[in-house]
């Protein structure tokens, strides 16, 4: 540690027990704005200060090679081993729902045929194998990936080849049953994610819960509630043997973001991101056609998101070699650093800091690493 890193966290800690005291003293004085408040900065400050933290590893573990191309196969590998959390897979292109937070609700998903090549993800999962990746392994994007019967077979594959991977589904759970669920366990399913829409597109808890009813009904589960704020977020355990179901509700039109500019009535005109961003350094996106893209809120196959893909799989290597490619290492470069963004990131809010002292600690601990 530098000793420009090591000064700034000797800042960083007396602020953050700072804000523990003031949590705690607004707690008590039942003021629940200004707990929220001290909460969020405490959290923002902790995460900056942390290595294991999401602006702490941003801070910490950014390499040169992240932002230059890797001509080397080995020096690749190493770059990916080290910064890759998640790799997501779009298992086919279609999806039934057109929700309006959503690209689809635009540009439909519901006629467009498409699937993952079987052989050019087997190469995938057999390049990641060869690294030993432990992480995760997703199954979502823009598709309702159980309206897939393969969607099992990857989960079977992936669980084969990468077995100490977390290998997870987020689905709207329209096709979720018993019988698939069980299907999905034996494969080899770590966890799966339902995401909770009223299906008149409304959202009120009431709806919500209804709606979980109803899948609690097919799923012959008692779900247990394990969170819920205010109106706009909720969420629900379902408990099973060996597979992690979660269904959570969020009213995505006051929470959701704009997709990359894709989802017009949810663009805040008057925002502009400062924020780094810790997608392009930490997730890698697959698409149903192959494309990689540099994050799982731009859709390949939207007209005028194509200049932003990474590479195709096959085409440009696999998906270590597009990782590691100079057209990634040139988005990395541009969301590297505190500082005002350009399309398609200038509107996103996906992962950004919510007050101007986090944002200036970040930049003093980006700073620290020269």
């Amino acid at each position: 540690m530098s000793v420009y890193a090591a000064v700034l966290r000797a800042l960083l800690l007396p602020t953050i027990a700072t804000l523990d005291v003031a949590i705690r003293m607004a707690k008590q004085l039942r003021m629940p704005g200004m707990r929220r408040l001290f909460t969020g900065l405490a959290h923002e400050l902790k995460s900056i200060s942390a290595a294991d933290g999401m602006w702490g590893w941003i801070a910490g573990e950014v390499r040169p090679a992240h932002v230059a191309d890797v001509p080397d196969r080995v020096d690749r590998e190493t770059l990916f081993r080290h910064s890759v959390k998640m790799v997501e897979f779009e298992p086919h292109a279609f999806c039934n729902r057109t929700c309006s937070f959503c690209p689809n609700a635009v540009h439909d998903r519901r006629g467009v045929k498409g699937e993952l090549d079987l052989d050019l993800y087997t190469r995938q999962l057999q390049a990641l194998a060869a690294i030993g990746y432990r992480e995760a392994i997703r199954f979502a994007l823009f598709s309702e990936p159980l309206a897939n019967p393969r969607t099992v077979e990857f989960v079977r594959l992936a669980r084969a080849m990468l077995p100490t991977s977390v290998i997870e589904i987020v689905s709207n759970g329209d096709y979720l049953t018993a019988e698939m669920l069980d299907s999905l366990a034996t494969a080899g399913l770590s966890r799966l994610w339902i995401s909770i829409y009223p299906a008149s597109g409304a959202w009120t808890l009431a709806a919500i819960e209804q709606r979980v009813g109803q899948l609690a009904g097919r799923l012959a589960i008692v779900p247990m509630r394990v969170a819920s704020g205010d109106d706009h977020v909720a969420s629900w355990r379902f408990p099973h043997a060996s597979v992690a179901v979660v269904a959570t509700a969020k009213n995505l039109e006051t929470t959701g973001i704009d997709r990359g500019g894709n989802v017009p009535h949810l663009t805040d005109r008057a925002f502009v991101r400062h924020d780094p961003c810790p997608f392009v350094f930490r997730n890698v996106s697959v698409y149903f056609d192959g494309t990689v893209m540099p994050c799982c809120d731009l859709r390949a196959d939207v007209p005028g998101n194509e200049p932003f893909a990474w590479g195709r799989l096959g085409r440009d290597g696999d998906l270590i070699d597009v990782y590691a490619s100079s057209v990634a290492a040139g988005w990395r470069r541009s969301l590297a650093e505190v500082g005002a963004k350009g399309p398609p990131c200038r509107s996103c809010k996906h992962n950004i800091l919510g007050s101007s002292l986090g944002r200036r600690f970040l930049s003093a601990r980006l700073d620290s690493r020269r």
